[in-house]
């Protein structure tokens, strides 16, 4: 009786295809060497908001548009800061017209001043001349009334002697009265000066606040008209023309696309591998962009949600901030990228 026989073993060209198949298969699971976390593209992203409270009568701005620092997007009303502005200049008239007439006081008190300042010299010179002329009576009528007494003299030469002691006495009192007169009129001009004096303090306090209420409009007219503080995209559109903007309300949102980077969340190992300033490779969308690594997180902190990383089963992980070196096109916003070593 014959044994049935067993199935001969497979031969090599049956075996090799097999095996290739497993070995690229298991090549394919293997994970990327030069792999090390994905993550979206960020920008700076400048909030415009609103300076100047008021309907915006014009706005030329629309998400997606490419806009220059410096180029006006919109502009909101003026009227009312206009009429501000025509008021101001009413009143500033009016301090000119204050100011001209206390010029003129001021030139017209100044001659009053040198006038009596001519009349204070003659004055003194007349007091001098008449206080002399009163010691010089008061003396002979002295040596008169000796000689009077001595009989050396007549009563017609004391009186007349009298006469003129009283005479230069009168004219002694007199010129005391017109010096008085004289300095009580400087202190009124004096009192005058000092007047005028705060006249003209008041109107340049006013003039200065006249002049900080013109800054203070002229900044609101630079305020009212919406222009780009930033070059970028439109990227978020807030308010539309015709509405009314509140003083701080944002007006549109614009992208710095000059400036992108990505964020990736690294595990202890991979983290090893880099430091602030290697040179990374940022893949997107079919095309390479270089990368370095301006900052790393100094804390810890779990997974992510919706973040791949080397290690999927890595607990914690560190934030490191990819800068894109020369961003351009496809990047946008909100693109997932992938992050390899270079």
């Amino acid at each position: 009786m014959r044994r049935p026989r067993l199935a001969e073993p497979a031969s090599a060209a049956v075996l090799l295809p097999i095996v290739m198949a497993l070995t690229l298969a298991s090549g394919c699971s293997r994970p990327d060497p030069g792999f090390l976390g994905s993550g979206t593209i960020d920008a700076r992203e400048v909030t415009l908001s609103a300076n100047f409270g008021g309907q915006i009568v014009s706005l030329a701005l629309h998400e997606g548009e490419a806009v220059k620092v410096g180029q006006v997007l919109g502009q909101i009303d003026m009227a009312r800061l206009k009429a501000q502005l025509d008021e101001l200049s009413a009143q500033g008239a009016q301090i000119a017209a204050k100011q001209a007439a206390l010029a003129a006081s001021t030139a017209q008190l100044a001659a009053r001043q040198g006038a009596l300042a001519v009349a204070s010299r003659r004055a003194k010179d007349t007091s001098q001349q008449v206080a002399a002329s009163y010691r010089l009576a008061s003396a002979n009528l002295a040596r008169i009334r000796a000689l009077y007494a001595g009989g050396g003299t007549t009563r017609e030469q004391l009186d007349t002697v009298t006469t003129a002691d009283e005479t230069s006495r009168e004219a002694l009192h007199t010129a005391d009265l017109a010096f008085a007169d004289l300095a009580t009129r400087r202190q009124s001009l004096a009192a005058e000066r000092q007047g005028l004096g705060a006249q003209r303090q008041g109107l340049a306090a006013e003039s200065q606040q006249l002049a900080a209420q013109r800054e203070l409009v002229g900044v609101r007219l630079h305020d009212a008209t919406i222009v780009s503080p930033t070059s970028g995209v439109i990227e978020k559109k807030f308010v539309e023309q015709g509405e009314t903007a509140a003083p701080g309300s944002p007006i549109c949102a614009i992208a710095d696309l000059s400036d992108m980077w990505v964020r990736v969340y690294l595990d202890e190992k991979t983290l090893a591998r880099i430091s602030v300033g290697s040179r990374l490779r940022v893949d997107a969308m079919g095309k390479r962009f270089d990368g370095v690594v301006e900052a790393i997180s100094s804390d810890a902190e779990f997974t992510p949600k919706q973040v791949e990383t080397r290690n999927v089963d890595a607990t914690l992980v560190w934030g490191v901030k990819v800068r894109i070196i020369h961003p351009g096109a496809p990047l946008r916003i909100g693109m997932p990228v992938r992050v390899r070593l270079p």
